[in-house]
C-alpha cells in the first residue's frame, strides 16, 4: 500500500528548499502551496508522513533477502544490491526479454564426471543414489545403464551392462557384457562372459568364457565356463559345448532346423559321416577299410562289414573300396621272372573249417610266343592246428612252352595256397580266378 506524505520543506538557516533531485528524471519543483510530495512506489517502498513530528520514514515493504546459501553450503550475499546468478557444468542461465526473471536451463551436452562412488559422476532415478543408480561409469573402462546395473565396489575392468541389475554382484570379474534386465546379475568372479537376452546368464557366479543368446539362455549355469548356448538354458556341468535351441513344440521350443550353405556343397578331402543321438548332440565317424553304415529296425546303425554266410561270394575290403566276386570267383594275377614257385593267391582257414579251391588259370609268355592255360580243384582243413591238404589235388594244364611251366598247390600255417611258376630268365604275366567253399 503506497502512502503519500506531504511537507513543507525548510532549508533552517539557509532558507527554503526549491527542489529535489532524484537518481533519474531531473529537478522536481514544489507545486502551488509550495509543496514537494515524496511518495513510495507501492510496491517495494513505502513511505510514511508525520507531521507531529515532521518527520517522513522510508522503509521496504515484503521481506529482502540479505543473503542466500548454496547446495554446498557455502553463503552468497549481494554486492552493491545485486547477486549474480551464473550458470556450472551442465548448467546456463539468461534472462530472455525480461528483467524480472532468470531462465536457469540444461545444456544440449551433459558433462559426467568419472564416477569414484555413489555421489559423484551417477545419475539415478529416484531418492537414492546407491540403491536407485542408473548410469555410471565405475570402474576401469567400464559403464553401466539400467536401474541398480553394475556397482561401487567392484575392482574388475571392461566390464559393460545394459538393464536393470544387469552385472549387480560383480566383484573382481572382467570383460563381461550383459544385455538385458538381470542378465548376468549374479557373477561376481567371471570373466570373459556375454549375455544378450533377458535374465540370460541370470545364475552365473564364476563361470568363465560363456555365451548366452535368448532369453534364459544359459541360466542353468554358475560355474560352468567355455560354452555358447542359443535360445537353450543349459546343462548343468556342460564344457565347450555348443547348444543351439531346445527340442519340442512348445514356446521356445523348435522341432526343426533348415541350415543354408550346406546342401549341394563340397566339402574337404578330409571328412567323416555325421550322426545324431536322441538328445540332439552332434558326432561323426569315418569307420574303417570297406565298412558301410548299416541301419537296424530295432537300434542304432553301426559301422559294419558285408559277409557272405555260406562264402558263395568273395569280399575284399580295401581303403574306400569293397570287391565282390561271385560265379567264377575272385581274380588274382602275378607276374614271374624265373621258375621259382610263387604265390598267386592265398586263402585263410578257420579253425573248425573245410575248404575247396577252385582256379582256372591262364598266363602268357610277355610277348605272347608261349601261353598256358588250366584248371585245379584242391581241398584243405583246420581242426585245431594249421592247415592239412586233402588228399591229392586235382590239377589239369597245357602249355606251349619251351620251356616247363606249371601248377601247384600246397598249405603254410593257417592258409591253403596257388602256386605259379614260371620260366627261367623269360616273363610270364599269369591270372587266375578262384573261388573259395567253406564249411564251416
Amino acid at each position: 500500500m503506497s502512502f503519500q506524505g506531504q511537507n513543507r520543506l525548510g532549508g533552517g538557516a539557509g532558507g527554503a528548499v526549491n527542489t529535489l533531485k532524484g537518481d533519474t528524471g531531473g529537478f522536481v519543483g514544489p507545486d502551488g502551496g509550495g509543496n514537494i510530495n515524496i511518495i513510495g512506489d507501492g510496491a517495494t517502498i513505502d513511505v510514511a508522513g508525520n507531521p507531529g513530528t515532521n518527520t517522513l520514514v522510508v522503509s521496504a515493504t515484503g521481506t529482502v533477502a540479505l543473503f542466500f546459501t548454496a547446495d554446498d553450503t557455502n553463503v552468497a550475499s549481494p554486492v552493491g544490491g545485486n547477486l549474480n546468478i551464473f550458470g556450472s557444468t551442465n548448467i546456463n542461465t539468461e534472462a530472455p526479454g525480461s528483467l524480472d526473471t532468470i531462465q536457469v536451463n540444461l545444456n544440449d551436452s551433459i558433462l559426467l564426471p568419472t564416477t569414484t562412488d555413489a555421489n559423484h559422476g551417477v545419475i539415478a532415478l529416484g531418492v537414492d543414489l546407491t540403491t536407485d543408480r542408473f548410469i555410471h561409469n565405475f570402474g576401469t573402462r567400464s559403464s553401466f545403464i539400467g536401474r541398480g546395473s553394475g556397482n561401487f565396489t567392484n575392482t574388475g575392468i571392461d566390464n559393460h551392462g545394459q538393464g536393470n541389475g544387469t552385472l549387480s554382484a560383480l566383484t573382481t570379474g572382467q570383460a563381461n557384457d550383459a544385455f538385458g534386465t538381470e542378465t548376468l546379475s549374479r557373477v561376481t568372479t567371471g570373466s570373459g562372459n556375454s549375455g544378450f537376452g533377458t535374465a540370460s546368464l541370470a545364475e552365473l557366479i564364476s563361470g568363465n568364457s560363456n555365451i548366452a543368446y535368448g532369453i534364459l539362455s544359459g541360466s542353468t549355469y554358475t560355474t560352468e565356463s567355455n560354452n555358447v548356448v542359443i535360445a537353450h538354458s543349459g546343462t548343468a556341468a556342460d564344457a565347450n559345448t555348443i547348444r543351439i535351441g531346445t527340442q519340442g513344440s512348445g514356446n521356445f521350443e523348435q522341432d526343426k532346423t533348415y541350415i543354408a550353405g550346406i546342401y549341394n556343397t563340397a566339402f574337404g578331402a578330409t571328412n567323416q559321416i555325421v550322426s545324431i543321438d536322441d538328445q540332439g548332440k552332434l558326432g561323426s565317424s569315418k569307420g574303417n577299410n570297406g565298412q558301410i553304415l548299416i541301419g537296424s529296425t530295432a537300434s542304432s546303425p553301426a559301422w559294419a562289414n558285408i559277409t557272405s554266410l555260406d562264402n558263395t561270394v568273395t569280399i575284399t575290403n580295401g581303403a574306400n573300396t569293397i570287391d565282390l566276386s561271385t560265379g567264377g570267383g575272385a581274380v588274382f594275377m602275378v607276374t614271374t621272372n624265373d621258375a621259382t614257385p610263387t604265390v598267386i593267391a592265398s586263402h585263410t582257414i578257420a579253425t573248425n573249417n573245410a575248404v575247396t579251391v577252385r582256379a582256372t588259370i591262364v598266363s602268357a609268355k610277355s610277348d605272347f610266343s608261349e601261353s598256358l592255360f588250366g584248371e585245379t580243384v584242391f581241398g584243405a582243413r583246420r581242426a585245431g592246428g594249421g592247415a592239412i591238404l586233402v588228399d591229392i589235388p586235382i590239377i589239369s594244364f597245357g602249355d606251349d612252352s619251351v620251356g616247363s611251366p606249371g601248377l601247384s598247390c600246397d598249405v603254410s600255417g593257417n592258409n591253403v595256397r596257388l602256386l605259379v611258376t614260371g620260366v627261367a630268365a623269360s616273363t610270364w604275366n599269369w591270372k587266375a580266378t578262384i573261388s573259395f567253399i567253406t564249411q564251416t
